[in-house]
């Protein structure tokens, strides 16, 4: 007896077992009614309007321009990266 047979036969049944499963939940969530609609009951009240909504309305918060915050992260320099750009390929007329 090779070691093909024993691990066929292991790994066989946990897959028939999970597709069943997957038959069992499929079928369960066909078969499962649908929920009722659920309308607000009858003679209640809106809701009311918050205490001041006829005040003003807050100001926008300010607009940002790159680099107007002063934060710089610590691993990067303020003048760009430290190395320099790419040598050209040879043979590139650009």
């Amino acid at each position: 007896m090779n070691h093909a047979a024993p691990v066929n036969d292991v790994l066989f049944w946990p897959i028939i077992l999970s597709a069943l499963l997957l038959l069992t939940f499929v079928r369960a969530s066909i078969r499962m009614p649908a929920e009722p609609s659920r309308t607000p009951a009858q003679g209640v009240p809106e809701p009311a309007e918050p205490a001041g909504a006829d005040a003003q309305a807050p100001r926008p918060l300010p607009k940002r321009f790159a680099g107007g915050s002063g934060y710089v992260a610590r691993h990067a320099s303020a003048n760009g990266p430290p190395w320099g750009p790419a040598p050209k390929p040879p043979g590139a007329n650009y």
